[in-house]
């Protein structure tokens, strides 16, 4: 069979001439191109005298985006405010989600001139509605002429054909919960507002960071009994204890020499006191001296167990079952100390506190009782819930020179935590709204600088 090819000088039939439109429609590039294409080309399938592309917002609020012949589209033209006026009027009459065919003066505005003389009086409009049947454009046709049913029938095809292409430029057009806000009504305003400031006013808790440390609760405190040099500590930090066991001793060089120079004295002492007894059998006069001597014995005596008594405590003991609790041997062994002066604590593993350090620029209302959450370094992932037992009054720099309140804070009974373990606190004060969480540090620096 012969291949059979078309003549160069025949004209294309009216469905192909559809085809060729349509396709063209689908190779604009951006959407400023398809809405110029919308208003002016498709004059050569459909026939109508003026443009307008609309695009069509929330609650039905349209914009002129373009008009045909025209490279600009001025908002504040009358012919522009007509459309708009004759948009909205159609809209409150009978929707936009159809195609309709209307007369110019039918939703003209006497306010506007433009209305009242506009040449072209009959009117249709092309909505172009997603996949969903929302209308997010459409085109505003006017014509001097009726339209005919051949009209309706391309004027619905074509407007399926620029949905899809504006559909594909513009891939946000199928969701109308979102606007540009410059774009937006005044409505979604409103709405938006009204929900910001009451995500603003929810309340919440205030709250403020702060290190924290696992302390012992009511620790025994093991003080210098004696002034001297620590000789020897015999326990490791953080090891168990019986009561009577030695903890630590000092250097008791001096004091075993003085108590051998008190034993020598009061032996001497004894030596006098008994030769002077002997000698008052025989001699009035030796008689004079035994009450002296005997003073003498006496306060050799005294001396003596002085003596002992300080050689004793130069061994310091528990006074009851626990845990040593201390920082390290080299800060302790070798170090002159005063009587009184603190060397160890002896605390009950089992009795622990949160002891915070609230940096006083953090500071917030704190009542008795309040929740504390801590995240120990050892275990990030397993909060410790306590409440608020004691809170400082009074700043005081801590060993970082922050001036900080003190506050502790007492763990759920259930709670094991090994004393030393250290991590952020987090204290939780009165509810406030969510706003003033949020600019509170920003209105206190704000009024420290402004001085109001």
């Amino acid at each position: 069979m012969p291949e059979v090819t078309p003549s160069p000088s025949a004209a294309p039939s009216g469905a192909v001439s559809l085809l060729q439109f349509e396709a063209e429609v689908r190779q604009q590039a951006t959407l400023g191109e398809l809405r110029f294409h919308l208003v002016n080309e498709m004059r050569r399938v459909l026939r109508f005298r003026q443009g307008f592309a609309l695009e069509v917002f929330s609650g039905n609020r349209v914009q002129v985006m373009a008009v045909s012949s025209l490279a600009t589209v001025d908002a504040d033209s009358g012919l522009v405010r007509w459309a708009h006026a004759t948009l909205q009027g159609l809209q409150a009459d009978a929707g936009l989600a159809r195609l309709l065919c209307f007369d110019a003066k039918a939703y003209a505005d006497p306010a506007l001139d433009t209305g009242l003389d506009y040449p072209f009086t009959f009117l249709m409009w092309l909505p172009l509605q997603d996949r969903a049947g929302v209308v997010f454009a459409g085109a505003l046709l006017a014509d001097s002429q009726p339209w005919r049913q051949a009209d309706l029938v391309i004027a619905t095809r074509l407007g399926a054909t620029y949905a899809h292409a504006w559909l594909a430029l513009a891939p946000h057009q199928g969701s109308r919960w979102w606007l540009p806000p410059w774009r937006a009504s005044r409505w979604w305003w409103l709405g938006a507002g009204t929900a910001a400031v009451g995500v603003l006013a929810l309340p919440v808790r205030l709250s403020a960071l702060a290190p924290v440390e696992v302390s012992p609760a009511q620790p025994v405190v093991l003080a210098a009994p004696i002034q001297g040099v620590i000789h020897k500590v015999h326990v490791a930090p953080n090891t168990a204890v019986k009561a009577g066991e030695v903890v630590l001793s000092f250097d008791d060089t001096r004091l075993r020499n003085e108590l051998a120079l008190a034993e020598q004295r009061l032996a001497v002492a004894q030596a006098r006191t008994l030769r002077s007894s002997q000698a008052a059998f025989g001699s009035s006069e030796a008689s004079h001296d035994v009450a002296i001597n005997r003073a003498e014995l006496d306060l050799a005596t005294a001396e003596r167990q002085y003596a002992a008594d300080a050689l004793a405590r130069t061994r310091l003991t528990a006074p009851m079952d626990g845990v040593v609790v201390y920082s390290d041997r080299r800060d302790l062994e070798g170090r002159p100390v005063e009587i009184g002066q603190q060397l160890l604590l002896l605390a009950d593993p089992s009795r622990v506190e949160l002891r915070i350090e609230l940096p006083a620029r953090d500071s917030i209302v704190i009542a008795d009782g309040a929740l504390v959450t801590a995240y120990l370094d050892s275990a990030p992932l397993e909060p410790v819930t306590a409440r608020l037992v004691r809170a400082g009054y009074q700043a005081r720099p801590t060993a970082d020179k922050v001036l900080a309140f003190h506050l502790a804070a007492e763990p759920a009974a259930e709670t094991p935590l090994r004393i030393g373990s250290r991590g952020t606190a987090q204290v939780y004060g009165d509810r406030v709204p969510l706003v003033f969480k949020m600019l509170r540090r920003p209105l206190a620096a704000l009024r420290q600088w402004v001085g109001l």
